[in-house]
């Protein structure tokens, strides 16, 4: 079960990502998570989606 602190942070990399054109790297070590591999699975854990097919849906 993800803590507090890491859905918080979740949740500001996923608003980040459908509000920028930033790179997937770039929200990474702005949502502070250095280790971009370890973001996507935690990402894909929460919201059941790659970062990627999220940024490129352009969801909201």
């Amino acid at each position: 079960m993800a803590t507090w602190d890491t859905r918080t942070k979740l949740d500001a990399v996923k608003k980040m990502l459908s509000t920028t054109t930033r790179s997937i790297r770039n929200v990474s070590l702005a949502c502070g998570y250095p280790n971009t591999t370890y973001l996507k699975v935690l990402f894909k854990r929460r919201f059941g989606m790659t970062m990627g097919t999220f940024w490129k849906s352009g969801m909201v």
